[in-house]
């Protein structure tokens, strides 16, 4: 066994590292406070500082390392950004009006969903994205399951990609990525930590009919009765469907991250 250290350029009393993501180029990235991201290129031990990127405090990436998203958690703009594997280089789109509180991406790459939660509020707004970032679809909640809790920080995919579980701290909710809707509502049993209390509540074991999720007890293990892509959808009396509900800041300066009719819908659960 071997051992390297590798000196990082910090500011003294203004960068703090967060997490580190590694790569299937042998790079790794790190995010921290206050301060610009950093890739270390693993084999050399080299580090730069990715000044065009300041604020980007998450990074998730893939299992095997070939897809890598990020997102900006303390500002208004709501930056995303791409890793482009082959150019080493980020891609990046933003969101006037809008600070995300999470992020995950599908097992193979092709989806992410950036989340955006509230302590003073029930519910999160969450969108879809493909692996290059374009916007595919917004989740929505029935008129008469509206969520009665905040958020909880551990948001995660099936292994298709075909449901994003959310967690809130009563309840998980699961919506198709391919409509935006919420299907099913499974009740907890304990609270999950609200808001960033961890890093993420949720685990999934591999034959997708066991969730694992931090509680007020510990740990509190949900057994499902088929797997969660096989939920047989609730039929909730209305549905309402998302329509263009996010902008780039690119496209439309002047524009929030939500357009009028889905600022309705959002208000409407947050409030």
């Amino acid at each position: 066994m071997s051992c390297t250290s590798t000196s990082l350029p910090l500011s003294i009393g203004a960068d703090t590292l967060q997490s580190i993501t590694t790569t299937s180029t042998g790079k790794a990235f790190i995010s921290t406070t206050n301060g610009f991201p950093l890739e270390v290129n693993i084999a050399t031990t080299s580090v730069k500082a990715l000044s065009n990127l300041i604020g980007l405090a998450k990074f998730v990436a893939t299992p095997d390392g070939t897809h890598m998203f990020a997102i900006n958690e303390t500002d208004t703009r709501g930056t995303l950004a791409v890793w482009n594997s082959s150019t080493d280089s980020f891609s990046t789109q933003g969101f006037l009006g809008v600070i995300w509180t999470d992020l995950v991406v599908a097992p193979n790459g092709s989806l992410s969903a950036a989340v955006r939660g509230n302590l003073s509020g029930a519910g999160v707004a969450i969108g879809l994205f493909d692996g290059s970032l374009h916007f595919t679809n917004a989740t929505v909640y029935p008129d008469l399951a509206p969520p009665d809790q905040p958020f909880c920080a551990g948001a995660i995919f099936s292994a298709s990609g075909q449901t994003l579980l959310s967690p809130l701290s009563d309840s998980i909710d699961f919506f198709s990525t391919a409509t935006g809707k919420m299907i099913a509502r499974l009740a907890s049993p304990d609270l999950l930590p609200a808001g960033n209390a961890s890093a993420g509540v949720l685990a999934l074991d591999p034959n997708e009919q066991t969730i694992y999720a931090i509680s007020a007890s510990g740990l509190t293990v949900l057994m499902l009765p088929s797997t969660v892509d096989q939920i047989t959808p609730f039929r909730w009396p209305h549905v309402a469907t998302p329509s263009n509900p996010l902008e780039p800041a690119a496209t439309r300066q002047s524009r929030s991250l939500l357009n009028p009719a889905f600022n309705g819908i959002v208000q409407k659960r947050y409030h």
